[in-house]
């Protein structure tokens, strides 16, 4: 769909270019950093990657690929790191995984991705103004600010569905919530689930990462994947917190269903109570044998009917009195 080449000069500017330079010019004891990005590239704009960075096929067949765990292979002049991004590059994209190879070499950082990225995006917009840390520290300055604003994106999106999550917390403890309560709790419980397993997955590739020496790193920008990998961590953390939430909300809305139930019940009850004596009266007045008052006297029904009257009026003083109405 497009390539972006970005050029970090010694002297802090950038210079871009959409189309991949045919060499990596030899620029002596100041090299500059390169950043390639690819977005939903063709075979042969891959295949033109390859050649200028040298990379294996193994590579190659990863960057083809729509699909994969997040990993990291080492090899002899560079490593290669299948991420995922969660954001796209507009706000009403859908968060859901978005995977990024993303090559990284003494020299250059390659970006490969089929779909928009949220993280991405945001450096190229910002790419004159990260241009002279970036010429400054080097490659690995460039592929801490990578990780770091995907994992800051990752934080973003954990805050967000968190606030839906109290939100669907309020409405599950109303006593008139409704129905459509577990549809959206399912909808968030999968985008919280999809957010966990990307999370998991790239903190296996951020401690790895840390672990292991690239030649081209600094002891500064070990440093700073090692700050990536503790926000990584706290970030998962707050997954995990959601991911508890999701089944507390589950369970608030059981509740909720059940005092709902047990309250029609006692109304049911309450008035079953205030029917049943008379229901009693009218069966023994509806035998055919003579009762007091007498049946030939006027007023006779009248009489009745008060004493039903009156003692389902006493029945439900007592009622509310026991806070049973």
């Amino acid at each position: 769909m497009s390539i972006r080449c970005f050029r970090f000069l010694p002297d802090g500017t950038v210079e871009t270019r959409d189309a991949l330079p045919a060499r990596l010019p030899d620029d002596g004891a100041n090299p500059s950093v390169w950043w390639f990005d690819l977005w939903a590239p063709t075979p042969e704009q891959v295949q033109s990657l390859s050649d200028l960075m040298s990379l294996e096929s193994h590579t190659i067949e990863e960057l083809s690929e729509d699909d994969g765990r997040a990993n990291i292979d080492y090899f002899e002049d560079y490593a290669g790191l299948l991420l995922y991004g969660m954001l796209g590059a507009e706000e009403s994209d859908q968060p859901r995984p978005r995977m990024i190879n993303l090559i990284c070499t003494a020299q250059a950082v390659a970006t490969v991705h089929a779909q928009s990225i949220g993280s991405i995006e945001y450096l190229v917009g910002r790419v004159t103004r990260i241009a002279p840390q970036v010429s400054k520290k080097g490659v690995g300055h460039l592929l801490f600010l990578h990780l770091d604003k995907m994992v800051d994106n990752s934080m973003m999106l954990a805050k967000r569905y968190e606030q839906e999550l109290e939100v669907l917390e309020d409405r599950s403890v109303d006593i008139d919530c409704e129905d459509d309560l577990l549809e959206d709790l399912a909808d968030v419980r999968r985008r919280v689930l999809d957010l966990w397993q990307v999370q998991v997955a790239q903190r296996e590739v951020l401690i790895e990462l840390c672990d292991n020496e690239l030649d081209h790193l600094s002891d500064e920008g070990r440093r700073r994947l090692e700050h990536v990998r503790d926000h990584m961590t706290s970030s998962l953390e707050i997954v995990e917190i959601l991911r508890g939430m999701v089944g507390e909300v589950r369970e608030n809305y059981r509740t909720t269903i059940s005092l709902r139930s047990a309250d029609a019940m006692n109304k049911l009850t309450v008035f079953a109570g205030l029917m049943l004596p008379v229901s009693v009266i009218a069966g023994i007045y509806g035998m055919n044998v003579p009762l007091w008052p007498d049946p030939s006297r006027p007023g006779t029904f009248w009489v009745v009917i008060g004493s039903m009257a009156g003692v389902m009026a006493a029945l439900t003083v007592y009622f509310r009195r026991r806070n049973w109405l």
